[in-house]
């Protein structure tokens, strides 16, 4: 489960609902994943931290995921999990533990950028929030489409008003644009209405792959 800047909506679950989902997991004793990945990319300003479905010492019905490889840097594909130690235990008793474990390296680098994490995150999150900003600008005016603004994380999640992300992806294509169509993130093919749009680009390629967008949109009446 993502509650924090979903991927690819963006949504951040509220206070409330995650104080109620952490009762309903302790009376169904339901043990549930969540996926923090995208946590610490907060484009809020001057906003506390999300608080956690459940803050209690060792609470055996959640399990937290995380990794450096959004919020800090790209290529380095160090993660951890974070749970109960009974839980921690069985998981690295199983042999693809050590199969899967990243180098030396990476875990020493991971631990240096770690000591300067909320240094490098507010360095990381300022670019972020002005290329969301700049994105969200650009598409503003299409008639076509509309969006709520992402208030984390790395994409935003357009829907489309008269067409479907699967064609409207195809036409892109050959115009140098590649992009996820919706019905990718549903295991039933649905959301074909949406689009995830990525912004960490500098605002000269977002405008080009706007403009492109826009330019596969106008061809769909041809393609008809």
């Amino acid at each position: 489960m993502v509650t924090d800047f979903h991927n690819p909506t963006g949504l951040l679950m509220g206070e409330e609902d995650r104080a109620d989902l952490g009762r309903r997991l302790r009376a169904h004793d339901t043990l549930t994943v969540f996926d923090e990945t995208l946590r610490d990319l907060d484009l809020r300003e001057d906003a506390a931290a999300p608080p956690r479905v459940s803050a209690r010492a060792h609470d055996r019905h959640v399990v937290y995921v995380g990794s450096l490889s959004k919020s800090l840097w790209p290529g380095l594909r160090v993660g951890w999990i974070r749970a109960h130690p009974d839980i921690v235990r069985r998981l690295t008793a199983l042999p693809l533990a050590a199969a899967l474990a990243p180098s030396p390296f990476d875990r020493l680098v991971a631990a240096r950028l770690l000591d300067h994490g909320e240094t490098i995150l507010d360095r990381r999150r300022r670019p972020l929030r002005s290329q969301r900003d700049h994105l969200a600008a650009r598409l503003a005016p299409l008639p076509w489409c509309r969006f709520s603004l992402p208030q984390g994380g790395l994409s935003l999640w357009l829907e489309l008003l008269d067409t479907d992300s699967r064609h409207l992806s195809t036409l892109a294509a050959p115009r140098g644009l590649t992009l996820t169509p919706g019905y990718r993130f549903s295991p039933d093919g649905a959301l074909d209405s949406y689009l995830r749009i990525p912004f960490p680009l500098p605002p000269e390629a977002l405008d080009t792959a706007v403009d492109r967008l826009d330019e596969a949109h106008s061809a769909l009446g041809e393609a008809r």
